[in-house]
């Protein structure tokens, strides 16, 4: 069996040192140490695994990169391991079917209307997230901004996301539109 000149690169190279281009750390481990890049020429990427990753954070923290990170996050919703085993019917509701220029477009529209408030609460977002080191993933801040669908019987689309706080997404979830006329009428009835 012959094998690519870049997977045999792999085979060979495992147990050479190898020196990330970022912190500069000669790592004997490449395997432990870093991530697995095809295209690369010894098949694993420049910089260390460290390095990556803080490079992934400081991008997740400017503002393109935050609204990456939220598309990405409901255009692959559906993928998610607790929708796996949903009908394809029952994916419906959380399927994004917008594109990621339309998803930037929606986002300038609400800064110009209503710059960086929630669009519910009117508290002003920010577009950071949390590190949580010990389960080395991100966490949400409670005024951090998070993408909402108005209706959640419908998916992403440009009539019915809304660009919230993680904290108003928690209270609003799962409330729909016959909630809030009934919760109305009642407040109606008690003269409230």
């Amino acid at each position: 069996m012959t094998l690519s000149p870049n997977l045999n690169n792999v085979l060979t190279n495992l147990d050479l040192p190898k020196k990330c281009f970022g912190c500069k750390i000669v790592y004997q481990n490449i395997v432990e140490n870093f991530f697995v890049r095809k295209k690369s020429k010894d098949g694993y990427s420049s910089k260390c695994k460290k390095c990556e990753i803080q490079k992934g954070i400081e991008y997740a923290r400017t503002e393109i990169g935050y609204l990456t990170v939220c598309y990405s996050s409901i255009k692959n919703r559906y993928k998610n391991v607790r929708y796996r085993s949903l009908s394809e019917k029952e994916k419906e509701p959380h399927r994004c079917n917008i594109t990621k220029k339309e998803f930037f477009e929606l986002w300038e529209e609400h800064k110009k209307n209503f710059g960086y408030r929630c669009r519910l609460t009117e508290i002003k977002i920010i577009l950071e997230r949390a590190v949580d080191n010990k389960k080395r993933r991100f966490a949400g801040y409670s005024n951090a901004m998070s993408v909402d669908r108005l209706n959640p019987l419908i998916g992403y689309t440009k009539e019915n996301i809304i660009f919230v706080s993680n904290e108003a997404n928690k209270i609003k979830s799962g409330v729909t539109k016959d909630i809030c006329i009934k919760v109305l009428k009642l407040y109606e009835e008690k003269g409230l």
